[in-house]
């Protein structure tokens, strides 16, 4: 940095801000005071805050009771005992298996 200021800043630097109005002052002052939060704002903030909550324990729970057993690769698909699953060919086959195999396929 350049401790010499140039130009530009020695302007700056006799620039001064010019005295608000004191009418001005006055209606800005009026106008925050006029706009207090309403209780309906409130009570809307809190229901959101209380429904990111509920949503929070919903998954947290839902990660706590999923089941432990996870695919083992290599293991055969379990199909479901429909007689008419080998009539229909291999297709039907892995759309009657486990979804979790399905996933392992991929």
């Amino acid at each position: 940095m350049n401790d010499m200021p140039d130009n530009f800043e020695a302007e700056l630097q006799r620039m001064n801000p010019a005295s608000l109005r004191p009418a001005l002052v006055q209606r800005i002052g009026e106008g925050l005071a006029a706009n207090s939060p309403s209780p309906w704002a409130q009570r809307r903030l809190l229901a959101a805050i209380w429904a990111g909550a509920l949503a929070a324990c919903v998954n947290l729970a839902m990660l706590m009771t999923q089941n432990e057993s996870s695919p083992v690769p290599g293991a055969p698909l379990q199909v479901s005992s429909n007689s008419s699953a080998s009539a229909d060919g291999p297709a039907y086959a892995v759309a009657m298996a486990d979804p979790k195999w399905i996933e392992l396929l991929k």
